[in-house]
């Protein structure tokens, strides 16, 4: 059963994270809009209809940091700032670490993930945003 910071009770605007699992058990999409208010005051709105994978986590690393997980939140946001280019990368992978924190996530869990991102998000960042140019 996931809890309700699994669902983002603690960071949705408009109430948990709702989605459908894909028949390939690691995909989903949620089934209404998931909305965030940042420190900043960026309110982020992912619509329903978009499709995640949750954290991108190579799968020889799913024993320490699965898929989905208190963070799955965070991750969705982080997903779709990437998917969009609506923010810079720089600016995705702080919201993502911010949304972490405020989800409760243990300090080396957000840490280890944050660098991951910076270090290796970058080929990922640039291919979605050059599909929407």
């Amino acid at each position: 059963m996931m809890n309700d910071k699994m669902m983002g009770h603690t960071v949705g605007l408009n109430g948990p994270l709702r989605i459908e699992l894909m028949p390939n058990g690691i995909s989903a999409i949620l089934v209404r809009p998931f909305i965030v208010r940042c420190k900043s005051g960026r309110i982020v709105e992912v619509p329903a209809g978009f499709q995640t994978d949750f954290a991108s986590v190579p799968r020889a690393f799913w024993r320490l940091i699965p898929p989905w997980g208190p963070y799955s939140p965070a991750a969705v946001v982080h997903d779709y700032l990437y998917a969009t280019g609506l923010v810079s990368r720089a600016e995705a992978d702080k919201i993502f670490l911010e949304l972490m924190k405020r989800l409760d996530v243990p300090v080396w869990k957000r840490n280890v993930m944050y660098w991951a991102v910076r270090m290796a998000g970058a080929s990922r960042y640039t291919k979605a945003k050059k599909r929407n140019v």
